[in-house]
């Protein structure tokens, strides 16, 4: 606990090289207004991919993105300055991004202080792709570094390309590799590799299908990137039949879905996931939207993972199927909700898991969103049940062009926090900002960590932050 307030200040510098590229400078890069992140409940054994809200990051993220599949990226912009959630102190870096000729291009520095047991480090990041053959087609590549001030160091670099071949039918294609922490390769230069090649057909009507093969090595791990599956290859088909009914049918459109994924773990052949899938999409002209999914699965567990202290899937292989449902109600209208329903088998137990969003236009200036998540997973052989309860409400009022307030508050019963994050920002004119935030994680009653169960709050933050903008 700190009760003595702390003056710094930032620098963010905006440099216009010509209409098509702009450099960035920024210096002791300040983060506070941004709201907090979502609270989640992980009900699966890999890593869950968190978005950035970092305005900074946010801009010309696209030029920067390299997906390996699914939520996997070779560069992360949540490497940079976070830790395990926790801020830490960027001291400070460049980035340029845009056209130079034919070329899009996206270069990142940045540097961060030392925190716990990691080192001060640096991030860098270069990012080239050109247009080919046709609009629609492109090749580019990838260069990241992490280096540390200990004497660590990692790179990961790849080369992808999209091309249109003809009609809606497309070809992606892209390669990766990482170093380890000395900067090295091994031997055996597919063990640190990853290759990923899909063939697609992109249409709303008639037949549409996407079939990928995927490798990622045991040895491949972008340290500056995101992986969620390590050491593991396989093949993932996506079909659907869409039909546009026309201007006489209440629907705009139905489609037929159907997929297929088979993976492999790489250290001993064994089944990762087998998962078979089966259902229907469909979006009325008023705005209403169905989905719903049958799912059939084969999962092999290497390791027992837990979901809490009193409830674990041990190691294993599992066959179990279980239903998706999502309803979305017109987001023309005042009242807007989206239902979502998973049901059924769940390992050697069963999972039953509802989430409902409701967001409430009550005018032009003033949004009322929340949810509320509830899930329950019952293993009856080893007499185990696990359940949470999350809950969420956000609103934002906007009094004026210039002067606005929002608020975003949660409650994980996992984690047995509450978390409040109020701001409020005043923009007399372009460019300048004042904002006025106050940030506070409290324990609920059933907080256990140490001596913090005998505390009132765990974090409480008031900040008061002023933006300047001139023009040189």
């Amino acid at each position: 606990k700190n009760d003595n307030p702390d003056l710094t200040g930032g620098l963010d510098v905006k440099y216009n090289i010509n209409s098509n590229l702009t450099l960035d400078f920024t210096a002791n890069t300040d983060f506070a207004q941004v709201e907090a992140d979502d609270e989640y409940v992980n009900l699966t054994r890999y890593s869950m991919y968190l978005p950035e809200k970092r305005m900074f990051f946010q801009e010309r993220s696209s030029i920067f993105g390299f997906n390996m599949g699914q939520s996997q990226e070779l560069f992360y912009s949540r490497r940079i300055g976070l830790n395990n959630g926790q801020p830490v102190r960027i001291f400070g870096g460049a980035r340029l991004t845009g056209r130079m000729g034919k070329w899009d291009l996206g270069l990142l520095d940045m540097q961060t202080e030392k925190y716990d047991e990691t080192p001060s480090e640096n991030f860098g990041v270069l990012r080239a792709r050109r247009q080919v053959f046709n609009p629609n087609s492109y090749v580019g590549g990838m260069l990241t570094t992490r280096i540390g001030a200990n004497g660590t160091s990692s790179m990961s670099y790849g080369a992808d390309g999209v091309f249109r071949l003809f009609g809606d039918d497309y070809l992606e294609t892209r390669f990766a590799q990482t170093t380890n922490v000395d900067g090295k390769i091994q031997a055996d230069a597919k063990e640190n590799s990853f290759a990923y090649l899909r063939w697609e057909r992109r249409n709303e009507e008639g037949f549409a299908y996407n079939l990928t093969y995927s490798y990622s090595g045991l040895d491949f791990n972008p340290s500056a990137g995101f992986m969620s599956k390590f050491g593991i290859a396989g093949v993932d088909l996506r079909t659907q039949y869409g039909w546009l009914p026309g201007e006489k049918s209440k629907l705009q459109s139905f489609k037929l879905t159907m997929g297929y994924t088979n993976m492999h773990r790489l250290i001993d052949s064994g089944l990762e996931n087998l998962w078979i899938s089966g259902g229907f999409n469909l979006m009325t002209k008023n705005g209403w939207s169905v989905m719903t999914s049958l799912f059939h699965m084969k999962e092999g567990i290497l390791n027992e993972f837990k979901l809490s202290e009193n409830a674990f899937v041990p190691a294993g292989q599992y066959t179990y199927q279980n239903l998706f449902s999502m309803i979305s109600t017109p987001f023309t209208k005042p009242l807007v909700l989206e239902l979502n329903i998973i049901g059924g088998e769940f390992y050697d137990g069963t999972r039953a898991s509802v989430t409902a969003e409701p967001t409430l236009n009550l005018s032009s200036s003033f949004q009322l969103g929340g949810s509320y998540s509830f899930n329950q997973v019952k293993f009856g052989s080893r007499n185990q049940v696990f359940t949470s309860h999350l809950a969420k409400l956000k609103f934002l009022y906007m009094y004026n062009t210039k002067l606005s307030i929002s608020s975003f508050v949660q409650y994980n019963d996992v984690n047995s926090i509450l978390i409040g994050n109020l701001r409020l920002r005043y923009n007399p004119r372009e460019g300048n900002d004042f904002y006025l935030v106050y940030n506070e994680i409290r324990p609920s009653s059933n907080y256990s960590y140490g001596n913090a169960s005998h505390v009132s709050f765990l974090n409480r933050m008031i900040l008061l932050k002023y933006v300047h903008t001139f023009k040189i």
